[in-house]
């Protein structure tokens, strides 16, 4: 009992002096080689210590280990409806220019097709962008819809009400003049999980595209917030 008792203290003693030597996290290297047999003839008197110190340092790194990374799992939708729309009627602008500023909007994704709208040249894309973020917000907040897999299924352009009024010409004469206006859809559905998918929608810029040119898009807009506000300009979203 007592040489049983002396070399277990020896062994904690020998635990001690290791533990501070070997780095935490590190792994004891293979036994038979140089360096080990070094450091090792430094701490352990003895090749029974070694052995047991070795079995013991083992286990308790395999018990450290973290435990293996889960595959990720497809996406699930909960949305309650399958569509979310909003339109607008008796717009001011005629059918014919407002579909050709719908035209390269239609099977995109949201945003990607919002950012495409703020940039476009003609007054009235500001028309179809606000239709598209409303058509959005009512899938995200009615039907909770995914706000990152939506894109824009149907735009409906249609002709509206039709006014006629005068145009006075000179020497007595005069014509008719005939103001325009049309009606807007806009319908939006979510996009359901396919393995391999680059994009929202049927066809536009990969995923990571839009997120990198939404997120540009939001820090000039807190950058340039003084600016903006000077000029009268709001950001629309």
């Amino acid at each position: 009992s007592t040489h049983l008792l002396r070399q277990t203290r020896r062994m904690e003693s020998a635990l001690r002096r290791m533990v501070r030597l070997v780095p935490t996290g590190a792994r004891l290297s293979n036994p038979t080689s140089r360096s080990s047999t070094i450091i090792s003839s430094k701490v352990f008197p003895t090749m029974s210590l070694q052995n047991s110190f070795q079995s013991f340092f083992s286990t308790n790194l395999q018990k450290t280990e973290a435990p293996p990374s889960l595959p990720e799992k497809p996406w699930i939708s909960k949305a309650t409806r399958d569509f979310s729309e909003a339109k607008s009627t008796n717009l001011p602008v005629s059918a014919r220019k407002l579909n050709d500023i719908a035209r390269p909007v239609r099977g995109l994704s949201c945003d990607e097709a919002i950012i495409q709208l703020k940039l476009s040249p003609k007054p009235k894309s500001s028309f179809v962008s606000r239709l598209i973020q409303n058509a959005k917000n009512n899938g995200i907040h009615n039907f909770n819809m995914d706000p990152d897999r939506l894109y824009v299924a149907e735009i409906q352009v249609g002709k509206g009400q039709q006014a006629k009024k005068l145009r006075y010409h000179g020497r007595g004469r005069m014509g008719i003049m005939t103001r325009y206006r049309s009606h807007l859809k806009v319908k939006v559905m979510e996009q359901p999980w396919q393995e391999g998918e680059i994009r929202i929608g049927r066809r536009g810029r990969r995923i990571s595209v839009i997120k990198d040119l939404k997120k540009r898009h939001e820090e000039a807009n807190e950058k340039y917030a003084d600016i903006l506000e000077d000029f009268g300009i709001e950001d629309e979203d």
